[in-house]
């Protein structure tokens, strides 16, 4: 017999500890709503809202030339935030991290093979009896060309 599924709602109900982490889950996923509205927009893919502590955001930037030149609009993003907010957000606090991107796969990417690994796909596809197999690998082989 196997367990029918548990709403999350039930769970959270149950456990004062996910609740809090689900609520400032979403908490600081507004905030940084808010902060690529007041970013300008070349910064919103580089920058994201990492955390809030009292009185201080940490930003988190992809590359430390972001970071540097949010350290000089600080003043005014701090200004920016609380009065978007309603906190008080005295300090900006930049940290640089690396992002992973993730890959977003749409109608319009094209598949690139180099001619090595086409060629391979061929030989793959050759000595493979399973037609639909077979005759998948030679389309994705020919891609490339």
């Amino acid at each position: 017999m196997s367990k029918s599924p548990v709403p999350l709602s039930r769970i959270f109900d149950n456990n004062n500890r996910l609740a809090a982490l689900s609520q400032r889950s979403r908490q600081l996923s507004q905030l940084n709503h808010i902060l690529q509205n007041i970013l300008p927009a070349r910064f919103s893919e580089h920058c994201q809202l990492a955390n809030l502590t009292d009185t201080t955001v940490v930003i988190l930037c992809d590359q430390s030339s972001y970071a540097s030149m949010l350290r000089f609009q600080s003043a005014q993003i701090c200004k920016a935030l609380s009065e978007q907010t309603g906190l008080t957000v005295q300090q900006l606090e930049l940290k640089v991290r690396p992002f992973i991107k993730t890959c977003h796969i749409t109608r319009h990417c094209q598949l690139q093979l180099s001619e090595n690994s086409a060629r391979s796909i061929e030989q793959t596809a050759a000595g493979i009896e399973d037609g639909a197999l077979k005759t998948a690998l030679n389309q994705l082989a020919k891609r490339c060309r």
